[in-house]
């Protein structure tokens, strides 16, 4: 709904029913994530680092990305309020910084033109990028 009335960032959606809305974003973040990730017939997530890991399904900037994943994590806490030290919201918290450390250790990883501009031409130009 947040987002079908205009991502107003200012006004935080009203959760009804804390415990849906934790099995919904559960069920959400389980989707996003690699393949690898998934064990077979179970909720659990693979969080050991493997050889060659992708990240490009999960590796999305803009309003719809990862940012959407760290902001709804903030309505989970805020819906909770004084209850916010709620053990599944600290596994999940701790599984989304696990992911963006992750994603940001694999980022240079087998980009061999990584800081470098394009030229119009579609070749890689030799001054660095600026940042």
């Amino acid at each position: 709904m947040w987002l079908k009335n205009g991502r107003k960032y200012s006004i935080l959606p009203k959760i009804k029913d804390i415990g849906q809305y934790k099995l919904s974003w559960q069920s959400w973040w389980q989707v996003l994530q690699p393949e690898w990730r998934k064990l077979q017939g179970s909720a659990t997530l693979v969080d050991a680092s493997l050889e060659g890991e992708q990240w490009e399904a999960l590796r999305r900037g803009g309003p719809n990305g990862v940012f959407m994943v760290v902001l709804a994590l903030a309505w989970w806490a805020a819906a909770l309020g004084d209850m916010s030290d709620d053990e599944e919201l600290r596994d999940a918290i701790d599984d989304v910084a696990w992911v963006m450390k992750h994603m940001a250790g694999s980022l240079g990883a087998g980009c061999k033109h990584q800081g470098l501009k394009r030229a119009r031409g579609g070749s890689v130009d030799v001054t660095l990028a600026k940042r």
